[in-house]
């Protein structure tokens, strides 16, 4: 009872940490500048030229800004939001576990560095982190449920896959489970474990789900998809695909390593020689364990799309691993807790890495603290002046267009005279 207390207390006290973060300045990276300078143009009626990014979170920006809300503020608290929404789906679909296990894996999934950038930036990672774990639990519910109980928690699978795709084109990874779901509720097996036989209503369930969500996709990321889809492409070449999915696999350890040490590699470059070894020990341990959460198939299905996504992705990108975080930490949780309670070498063991993960997380965390609070100093403590590019990003415009971003949005955090097209009497230009 105390233990459980104590990770509840924890669990409280890191999430008003996460709260402070709405004090801090509006951070700006490529991505953002992009999301920030088409909600903009939203805004205001105008097109603006640029690469195509999934118009959701465009769409929840310029909506809050028409609200008169303030704008580094109000994201952050929305990010505050959906993360919660996400620690409480992870409940709901481990609600058969012991209450320590989940408060445990609420606990590391808030130390998680993954998870504390996520907070303060002005980005979508936080909202689908939490969309699409709601989903995922929907469809969880959804297992021996029949009648109208039922169909409430398939067509509230349906919504959080929608609202999920508009914001990030990983949403595409919870088709599979969405399928699945329908298929075994409106099919006429009689458990997830029996043969699946096709019928007419399950053909139109599923037909009408896919093609909400399909429509979804296409309205707002039909040039996300393919811009993606050239990328992929080129990255392939005329490789074999076996060989190009075989270089792929070195480099998704290393970012499993990575979100295992907890620490970012940007930072820490003397880390990436022995990160494969890392994720491969902890692909070993989430192997060796895979039984013991006793996931449904929706949520085996979503681990295995987005690990299956992580592999194919031409690009190291450790943040891809943010949907999965909550549920990977569950399953670690579990096997932590059942080491501790074999013999005295493994309680050492599951508590050194234990608290490793607190101590980084925690240095995480006050490492942003200090950036929300930094005032005046701001710009050179987050660096990149506040968010700007390096020189050489120049000819994308990229300086220009975050510098009316921020002039429009925390004009406070400005701390450097203005070229003349940024001022704040400077609207943007239609695209022609």
């Amino acid at each position: 009872m105390r233990r459980k207390q104590a990770l509840a207390g924890g669990v409280t006290g890191v999430f008003a940490l996460y709260l402070l973060q709405a004090v801090s300045p509006l951070r700006l990276d490529t991505d953002a500048v992009h999301y920030l300078i088409r909600a903009i143009g939203i805004s205001d009626g105008v097109a603006v030229a640029g690469p195509p990014y999934p118009l959701g979170y465009s769409l929840l920006v310029a909506a809050l800004d028409v609200s008169r809300l303030p704008i580094p503020a109000s994201l952050v608290l929305v990010n505050c939001a959906f993360i919660a929404l996400a620690l409480w789906s992870l409940a709901r679909i481990a609600h058969d576990r012991p209450r320590e296990v989940v408060w445990l894996a609420t606990l590391l999934t808030l130390f998680s560095y993954l998870v504390v950038r996520s907070v303060a930036m002005p980005l979508p990672e936080a909202i689908y982190l939490g969309l699409s774990l709601s989903a995922v639990a929907a469809m969880n519910e959804m297992q021996g449920r029949r009648g109208r109980e039922g169909n409430v928690f398939f067509a509230a699978a349906i919504v959080f896959i929608a609202l999920a795709a508009a914001m990030r084109l990983a949403a595409v990874t919870l088709l599979p489970a969405l399928f699945w779901s329908a298929a075994t509720r409106f099919g006429s097996a009689d458990g997830p474990t029996r043969r699946i036989s096709p019928g007419p209503l399950e053909f139109v369930a599923v037909t009408a789900a896919l093609a909400a969500v399909g429509a979804v996709l296409m309205a707002t990321q039909a040039g996300t998809l393919a811009r993606y889809g050239v990328e992929m492409f080129e990255a392939l070449g005329e490789r074999q695909l076996h060989l190009y999915l075989a270089d792929r696999v070195p480099m998704t350890l290393q970012s499993l390593g990575e979100l295992t040490v907890n620490l970012p590699l940007g930072k820490f470059h003397w880390m990436r020689p022995g990160l494969p070894a890392v994720g491969a020990a902890t692909a070993f341990v989430l192997f060796r364990t895979r039984r013991t959460p006793g996931w449904t198939p929706p949520v085996l299905l979503y681990i295995g799309a987005n690990v299956a996504m992580i592999a194919a992705w031409p690009y190291y990108a450790p943040r891809l691993w943010l949907p999965l975080i909550p549920l990977l930490m569950l399953q670690l949780a579990i096997a932590a807790m059942d080491l501790s309670r074999r013999r005295s070498g493994g309680r050492i063991l599951s508590t050194a890495a234990l608290a490793w993960f607190a101590i980084t997380g925690l240095g995480a965390l006050a490492y942003s603290t200090r950036i929300s609070f930094a005032g005046d100093r701001f710009s050179s403590w987050y660096g990149r002046a506040g968010g700007l590019a390096s020189p050489r990003y120049q000819e994308t415009n990229h300086n220009d267009r975050a510098l009316v971003i921020l002039q429009r949005y925390d004009p406070g955090s400005v701390t450097r005279e203005l070229p003349a097209k940024a001022r704040p009497d400077a609207p943007l230009k239609p695209t022609p």
